[in-house]
């Protein structure tokens, strides 16, 4: 072999030998930015939807370790969310979780579910006193019974004001306490409990999108939005999909990856969905769960 030749063989070795390694990088790098922007149409999200959808959710690295909260935002039409946190209660448990927040009236409810956890009352009379006070009943009791069996406090974190809803201001004001005493309530379990986690339910209203209030006129923020104000770090997850579903709704991201996924047939499937930080930044959250629609 000559002088030529063995340099052309040597090159090409070492370019068989380099060559994986940037394909590796190269996929690395495209899973890392492959998550979606808040401002896509709709067909992009259908072209997203298509390649980089999750098809089966590990909801064992769902939560991240730097955040002491998770927070789920539904849209009080459907209980499949509610579910899908019961049915992955334990799970959240093996991560650290100590606590389930849920918008129930502090004042209300809390002596009901103490009453719950201290065997005062059995599940039958809990959801009993539920259904009259409560819009998913069956559902908000399978969420506090599933806390409980898997050793997970339960607490109620809202707080109802005798407002009479005659004017949307009057609605949007009572919308900012809420939120800012859910906060509140949120921050001052992390106070008292340092190492606590906690897993924070409400509508999505609260802790996700803002999708009836507009934040520059009525400085209405997401829960999770109060809570990094104090240096707490919430990471933010939306459902969507399910049976009902807005199809004159625009503009909510949740919505338009339900309408993308009946678009690409994925309608009836479970998946997650990974948004990039500038979605996060705009209180848009950190993932959205699409639900089955059927």
């Amino acid at each position: 072999m000559n002088r030529i030749t063995r340099r052309t063989f040597v090159k090409g070795l070492v370019a068989l030998a380099v060559s994986p390694i940037i394909l590796r990088t190269t996929e690395a790098e495209a899973r890392e930015i492959s998550k979606l922007e808040p401002t896509a149409t709709l067909d992009e999200v259908v072209r997203y939807l298509e390649k980089n959808r999750i098809k089966k959710i590990n909801y064992s690295e769902l939560w991240p370790s730097n955040y002491p909260i998770i927070s789920f935002g539904e849209n009080h039409k459907f209980n499949l969310d509610e579910i899908d946190i019961a049915e992955h209660m334990d799970i959240y448990k093996r991560q650290g979780a100590t606590h389930l927040a849920l918008e129930l009236d502090r004042e209300d409810f809390s002596p009901i579910v103490e009453d719950f956890y201290k065997c005062k009352i059995n599940g039958e009379e809990l959801q009993k006193i539920l259904k009259s006070r409560v819009g998913s009943p069956d559902s908000a009791c399978k969420l506090i019974t599933q806390a409980k069996e898997v050793g997970i406090k339960a607490v109620c974190m809202d707080v109802w004001l005798d407002s009479l809803f005659n004017d949307q201001s009057v609605e949007l004001r009572h919308i900012l306490t809420r939120n800012k005493h859910m906060a509140w309530v949120l921050r001052d379990i992390l106070i008292k409990q340092p190492q606590a986690r906690i897993i924070a339910y409400a509508g999505a209203a609260h802790f996700g999108y803002l999708p009836a209030y507009e934040p520059t006129a009525t400085n209405i923020c997401p829960v999770g939005t109060y809570l990094s104000e104090k240096g707490i770090m919430t990471y933010r997850v939306t459902y969507a999909g399910g049976p009902t579903v807005n199809e004159e709704t625009e503009g909510l991201l949740p919505e338009t990856i339900t309408k993308a996924a009946r678009k690409a047939g994925f309608e009836n499937e479970t998946f997650g969905v990974e948004l990039n930080e500038k979605a996060a930044k705009q209180n848009w959250g950190n993932y959205v769960i699409h639900l089955p629609q059927k």
